[in-house]
């Protein structure tokens, strides 16, 4: 795209009271391997594997950002992604990131993901969020009915 040759990349802005913090949260997708498996060995080397620096490396340099604290893996990050040549790609690693918020929602204090608790049962990851979301969702019309 033409429009894109002529763009740079730039760090977000930061909050007065954080500066020099970047303003994009992360995700975060926690992995378990629950009692009930049958190759829990094989799914251990998997996520041993997964991040690895080198395998880290390899998704930086496609886009996906690193899960690991290298600097260098950090550095590489789009390094094999046409759009970014030429760009200023350091824009993105230049902040250490901001710490997530303590809540999302005044509702978040009704809901449990114990992530213990389900690597600790015999349960699959559908019916661990199922039980957890009806347990939430109880929790929640209870205290919306409280607050009437």
């Amino acid at each position: 795209m033409e429009y894109q040759k002529q763009m740079d990349i730039a760090p977000l802005p930061s909050w007065p009271d954080l500066p020099q913090t970047s303003t994009i949260p992360v995700g975060i997708h926690p992995w378990a391997i629950n009692s009930f498996s049958e190759h829990k060995e094989a799914a251990l080397q998997f996520v041993i594997e997964s991040v690895s620096p080198e395998y880290q490396t390899k998704l930086a340099r496609a886009g996906t950002p690193t899960v690991l604290s290298d600097m260098a893996i950090k550095q590489q990050f789009g390094a094999e992604l046409i759009r970014f040549e030429g760009k200023n790609i350091g824009a993105f690693t230049k902040y250490p990131l901001a710490e997530p918020p303590a809540r999302l929602s005044y509702w978040d204090r009704y809901v449990n993901l114990d992530m213990q608790q389900f690597t600790q049962s015999d349960m699959n990851i559908s019916e661990f969020l199922r039980k957890a979301e009806e347990e939430s969702q109880l929790k929640i019309k209870e205290a919306m009915a409280q607050q009437k």
